[in-house]
């Protein structure tokens, strides 16, 4: 049986149930803090400053890309169900449009320092709010109308967009809001190596970032031998230089916290973990490599990251934990990418020979592929992935190859779409 609206239940004499309304803030009442998720960088807002503004995309406030997604977000009390219970028929995977736990943007204060991590946590007794929302698969929500029937303040999702309650306008779209407050840890760097970065705006900037925060959260369980699941991992996007900047955190599953995410807040308890993700791990992972081009359930996978599986990638989670660890420039040559680019039978090797492109040794500082199609010929040039475009190699290989203007691109992106060489 499928919920089909809400209502908030009161216990009352006589075995009565008393009503309240089952949304907050009610359906009647303007909302006073729409939420809004940038379709750019991903920050998450809630804010007064964006009310009256529902079902518009405006100017995000971290990274300045006009794609401030903007809705209607209220809190569910309890759910009613109607229509006829149906048992489950295993032809498909029942799954739902509610995100993965988030912080949204707010006023950090002190941060600490441990090698090149810069660490942010919430102070002793005041924990941080996590927001899980279900906009319908980005429709901006469901259409909630109010019930006309015996069972006051309650309002029901109208499937029928030509119903004569949904044409009379006496509803509104509204998002599904949780709230949940714990304590968290938010790590980024507090240096990047020139020419380096992972911005929340590409791909691979997201990627890097939601891997490490799942390859942290793999290693805090070890450490604390704890379940994984007792710890949510994810992506929080701020602002800073006039830019998006993103930070993996981590926060209590339990709410108000069990304490795991403010022990691991303490320098030297996040050393451990570091030296942990940066050591072991690596072993374990590495060991691995013949058999996993991206992740899968021996390193990054598991069912509560399910929706990024296709994001997830052990070598960047590496990568990004020695970044973590000191600012030194991650190579190409020689790193544990080679594996996917560098022999003829490689995953990246063979797309590319499928598509039409031979391997040119020795004709940039970088790895080349060149293939001939019909009167133009098409070059691509492999970077690391948590390269800037302006990095020196870069930039020598395109100079090398002006007269083709090659497509730069990265292993972790052909691996996944290699039809970008085209």
């Amino acid at each position: 049986m499928t919920a089909r609206g809400g209502v908030n239940l009161h216990p009352a004499p006589h075995g009565l149930a008393r009503t309240s309304p089952g949304l907050y803030p009610p359906l009647d009442d303007e909302n006073p803090r729409p939420l809004g998720v940038c379709e750019s960088c991903r920050a998450v807002h809630q804010s007064e400053h964006l009310a009256g503004h529902v079902g518009e995309t405006v100017a995000c406030y971290t990274c300045g890309a006009l794609k401030l997604r903007v809705f209607d977000a209220r809190e569910p009390r309890h759910f009613f169900a109607t229509g006829t219970p149906k048992d489950y028929n295993g032809f498909s995977e029942i799954r739902g449009f509610t995100t993965r736990p988030t912080l949204a943007v707010y006023e950090s204060g002190e941060a600490q320092t441990v090698g090149n991590a810069q660490l942010s946590s919430n102070r002793e007794g005041e924990p941080h709010e996590i927001l899980t929302f279900n906009d319908y698969g980005g429709r901006g929500g469901f259409f909630f109308v109010p019930v006309t029937s015996s069972l006051r303040d309650a309002y029901k999702v109208e499937d029928d967009p030509c119903s004569q309650t949904h044409a009379q306008g006496r509803g509104r779209r509204v998002a599904l809001l949780a709230r949940r407050r714990t304590d968290t840890l938010q790590i980024g760097l507090a240096r990047w190596p020139q020419y380096h970065h992972a911005p929340p705006e590409s791909v691979e900037g997201r990627a890097a970032w939601y891997s490490a925060a799942f390859a942290l959260r793999s290693a805090a369980s070890v450490m604390l031998d704890i379940e994984a699941g007792e710890l949510e991992g994810g992506l929080y996007v701020t602002r800073r230089s006039d830019r998006a900047e993103a930070h993996a955190f981590l926060s209590d599953r339990l709410e108000n916290g069990a304490g795991y995410a403010s022990y691991l807040a303490r320098p030297d308890q996040f050393a451990t973990l570091l030296r942990n993700l940066r050591h072991n791990l690596r072993a374990d992972w590495t060991a691995h490599a013949a058999t996993c081009d991206t992740s899968c359930a021996r390193c990054l996978r598991d069912y509560t990251n399910l929706g990024f599986h296709p994001l997830l990638d052990w070598r960047l989670a590496l990568d990004l934990a020695e970044l973590l660890g000191g600012p030194e420039p991650l190579s190409l040559s020689g790193s544990h990418w080679e594996a996917l680019y560098k022999a003829e039978d490689s995953p990246v090797a063979t797309s590319l020979q499928q598509l039409g492109f031979r391997r040119v040794r020795e004709a940039t500082v970088l790895p080349t592929f060149i293939g001939s199609f019909g009167r133009s010929t098409k070059a691509v040039v492999l970077r690391h992935p948590l390269w800037a475009l302006d990095h020196p190699d870069v930039l020598s290989a395109k100079g090398a190859l002006a007269n083709l203007d090659p497509k730069v691109e990265s292993p972790f992106m052909l691996l996944r779409r290699p039809s970008d060489a085209l």
